[in-house]
């Protein structure tokens, strides 16, 4: 360890090693349990750097350790560095100039530091900080090529948390400024970039009165006037490549990060990172951090029901956890209960806040409110591309573009191709909808087309393998032509291994339904 180690912070670090050695875990294995690198762990307890508040909580939480000691000493070491920064200099204090710079008729510039605050308790996402932040980083192979990173995701995934932790961390290799905009790109009313270049320019000193008036004009200052300088462009909730194109430098020394709902905001060029939910060991680092550790170590099975309710969105943990630290006098099992019930969980986590609604313009008969809504109905939250096919009424070719204009919004996720799974959350919402908005009619038939190409399906698939047909006679053909599309038996065993959830679930809609026979026959298909 540094010799010049304050003594709260050399304990500390002692006692952290302590804790490694008792339970016998190497630094690759910390890392594991937190989520933190295994590098940043040995710079923390080699005393580089200091021991990270976020990281050591989420130790104590991953070992179940109620250990107070290590807080405090953390508590202790944050005071003493604080109070060394605030110290005055040793010495005489530099005498001030006698003149301003400015008396002097030159103009007083000095860097743009447009960003905003970044989140206190981030948490998690080491992967795709360091591989964005070195994409950054780079320098570009030619002149005039400019290091952008795009990250998508659905809304409350963290994207803009996430760009702010990397804005802030790469903000001393742009000295020459760091640009933001909020381009509102997932409203009603997206931001003109004409607007966001009129600030920029009058920001980097251009007089309002020479301003030019024409969108190309303005973007082609804006690139004049940041050339050659190092600059960190970041365009938060972008709509679309139109929207960004015109905001982009034109010199390598600069970069761009920009965020989007939609996974077509894509320059050429630029390194595509899309966020999934968060992985659980970040989701309960978070949860604990803010509703604090004592509370989550006292009820932890609590505290997992209500992580499985949030699904690992950023946002909804934040929520289901804002709301205990506001009501010390609330058990988590009181909540964990509250989540029982999915209504009462949607109103709880603030669902439609937490960005669950279509992008503008994404409407009609066919749009993501409309398809998800009937995706709702199917009785498990993954689905292959026929099964949504049957649902909507719709042949395989045009659901699948569909399908892919929902995914493209971040409102859908694809596990595999042609096949598709919703957010438990994002489900039960669309459900609650799909009561609400379509006709008990057309919710019966959406089901029993799918029961009917499930039940042709599992035939077929019978049939293959045990070269025999089913014991019931069914309609000559499959909803809307929708063919099962097994050619052999080597198929028909591959199918009954992906859909066996599904076969099961189906079979207990059938029963709901009132299709006994339906039901027999799938859950006849189950057995070996």
């Amino acid at each position: 360890m540094p010799d010049d180690l304050p003594p709260a912070a050399r304990r500390l670090i002692v006692e952290l090693r302590a804790l490694k050695d008792t339970h016998n875990l190497s630094f690759q294995d910390i890392g594991r349990l937190t989520h933190y690198s295994r590098a940043s762990w040995e710079r923390w307890l080699n005393g580089k750097r200091p021991v990270n508040r976020s990281a050591l909580e989420s130790l104590l939480v991953a070992l179940g350790n109620q250990n107070t000691l290590l807080p405090r000493l953390l508590d202790e070491a944050e005071r003493a560095a604080a109070s060394t920064a605030a110290a005055p200099p040793a010495g005489p204090l530099p005498i001030a100039p006698a003149t301003p710079p400015a008396a002097s008729g030159l103009a007083v510039t000095r860097p743009l530091a447009q960003l905003p605050a970044a989140v206190a308790d981030f948490v998690g996402r080491t992967e795709q900080i360091d591989w964005l932040a070195e994409v950054l980083r780079s320098s570009c192979g030619a002149p005039g090529q400019v290091p952008i990173a795009v990250v998508t995701g659905g809304g409350g995934f963290g994207k803009t948390a996430l760009a702010l932790q990397i804005g802030h961390l790469l903000a001393q290799h742009f000295p020459d400024g760091q640009l933001h905009a909020d381009l509102r790109g997932s409203g009603p009313a997206p931001r003109d970039p004409a607007d966001v270049l009129n600030g920029w320019l009058r920001d980097l000193g251009q007089p309002p009165e020479s301003l030019p008036a024409d969108l190309d004009a303005k973007a082609a200052g804006f690139r004049s006037l940041v050339a050659e300088k190092r600059c960190l462009v970041v365009l938060d909730d972008a709509v679309d490549v139109a929207q960004i194109r015109p905001l982009l430098p034109g010199s390598c020394g600069s970069a761009v990060l920009v965020t989007s709902r939609s996974r077509l905001v894509s320059p050429a060029g630029a390194v595509l990172e899309h966020l999934d939910v968060l992985p659980a060991t970040d989701a309960r680092c978070l949860f604990s951090r803010i509703v604090g550790p004592p509370r989550v170590l006292a009820e932890p099975a609590a505290a997992e029901a209500i992580l499985a309710a949030c699904g690992g969105l950023p946002r909804a943990v934040r929520l289901a956890a804002t709301r205990l630290a506001s009501r010390p006098e609330w058990s988590l099992d009181h909540l964990a209960k509250t989540f029982e019930g999915e209504s009462d969980r949607l109103d709880m986590l603030q669902v439609e806040a937490v960005g669950f609604t279509p992008p503008t313009g994404m409407t009609g008969e066919f749009g993501p409110a409309r398809i998800l809504s009937v995706l709702s109905l199917f009785p498990t939250p993954e689905l292959p591309l026929p099964a949504a096919a049957a649902l909507l009424g719709l042949p395989a070719g045009r659901t699948r573009r569909l399908l892919e204009e929902v995914v493209d919004a971040s409102l859908l996720g694809t596990v595999a191709p042609d096949r598709y799974r919703m957010h438990d959350l994002l489900r039960t919402y669309a459900l609650e909808q799909a009561v609400r908005d379509l006709a008990p009619a057309d919710r019966l038939a959406a089901t029993h087309r799918v029961v009917r190409w499930y039940v042709h399906t599992a035939e077929r698939a019978s049939a293959l393998i045990r070269s025999q047909s089913g014991c019931i006679v069914l309609e000559p053909d499959p909803p809307h032509g929708l063919t099962s599309g097994l050619a052999d038996s080597e198929q028909a065993v591959a199918w009954y291994t992906a859909e066996r959830i599904n076969i099961a679930a189906v079979s207990r809609l059938a029963t709901s339904l009132g299709c006994p026979a339906e039901a027999r026959l799938l859950a006849t298909a189950l057995l070996p």
